[in-house]
């Protein structure tokens, strides 16, 4: 799924703070085929956690997955409330709302397409 350095966070490709990325925690997901790679606070983890499912491999159940925000297939991806796919930084980027935005999760984008049907807010 995830490409690049063993050291670098595959959600935010410049993570920001005092450390460099060299220098900061990175846990690889435990999926059997995935390697996504992500510093803990980055995809709301503690800080302190040891072994991790990426929400691909957590519910996915081995399907390719897609961003519904972006044509990138690999990546560190969340799932929506409404049970599709969305890249971290694309939720950031388009301001979908997070119903904990410390676990980054419950991810809604209905927000992002305001004009769409109650219909086609269920496919999204």
């Amino acid at each position: 799924m995830g490409k690049g350095s063993a050291n670098e966070c595959m959600v935010f490709p410049f993570c920001e703070g005092e450390e460099t990325q060299s220098d900061r925690k990175v846990l690889t997901c435990s999926g059997s085929s995935c390697d996504v790679r992500v510093h803990p606070e980055c995809y709301g983890l503690d800080e302190y956690a040891g072994k991790f499912s990426c929400d691909s491999c957590k519910y996915a159940s081995g399907e390719k997955v897609t961003c519904v925000m972006c044509p990138s297939l690999s990546g560190a991806f969340k799932k929506t409330v409404g049970g599709k796919y969305i890249h971290v930084v694309c939720a950031l980027w388009t301001k979908c709302e997070f119903g904990d935005i410390e676990l980054l999760s419950g991810i809604s984008i209905t927000n992002v397409f305001p004009a769409a049907s109650k219909e086609e807010k269920a496919q999204i």
